[in-house]
């Protein structure tokens, strides 16, 4: 999508598995993208991933990185003057509408969710002027995603039926302001009045 929208820009997607970067480069010479590529490296050293970046979509990856400062840094290095990151990741202490998924968590998860406060300090902490930490998955989200998660264990075929309609109900869900969404994001900027210093990100 940000290739098709930025023809102009160079698009990297990178991914700690080779595989997924395999494939994904096989679809781009496919659909026949020239701008974007896919290379296989690890979010907390970005060392090899060459070019100096704008932007950083960073969207429910720290959640499955144990050492998800050491991401940030990285981030930091890697991005230009006033570079922008947009991050999003789950919420802790989620407030779910049905019991079955109060304890619910994807295996890979190496933690439950950030608190937007302290996800903000460590941001700060990185380098980053934070502009705006914000709830996701209110109440609408929220229903369309355990629905959805309700659907695919019952059955594939109506999971695919009714996905069309949760995805609608999903899209909706900005329009209703909610302080306990099950998720958090938050957009900074590379601050340019601060000096890392790498040894408190340890």
């Amino acid at each position: 999508m940000l290739a098709r929208r930025y023809p102009l820009a160079e698009v990297v997607g990178c991914d700690i598995d080779k595989t997924k970067t395999a494939f994904c480069n096989e679809l781009r010479d496919e659909i026949g993208l020239a701008n974007v590529r896919f290379v296989e490296a690890d979010v907390t050293d970005l060392a090899d991933v060459r070019g100096q970046f704008d932007l950083i979509l960073c969207i429910d990856v720290l959640e499955h990185v144990e050492d998800y400062r050491a991401a940030l840094a990285s981030f930091h290095r890697v991005l230009g003057p006033e570079g922008d990151l947009y991050v999003h990741v789950p919420r802790a202490n989620q407030e779910r509408l049905f019991r079955r998924f109060d304890h619910w968590q994807l295996a890979s998860h190496v933690r439950d969710g950030f608190s937007g406060e302290n996800l903000a300090w460590d941001f700060q902490q990185a380098g980053f002027d934070v502009e705006r930490v914000t709830p996701t998955f209110g109440f609408l989200g929220k229903l369309a995603w355990e629905l959805n998660h309700l659907t695919l264990q019952w059955n594939l075929g109506v999971a695919g039926a009714v996905f069309p309609m949760l995805f609608a109900l999903a899209g909706l869900d900005h329009r209703l302001r909610s302080d306990h969404g099950l998720g958090l994001l938050i957009t900074a900027r590379k601050s340019q009045n601060r000096r890392v210093v790498s040894e408190a990100l340890a």
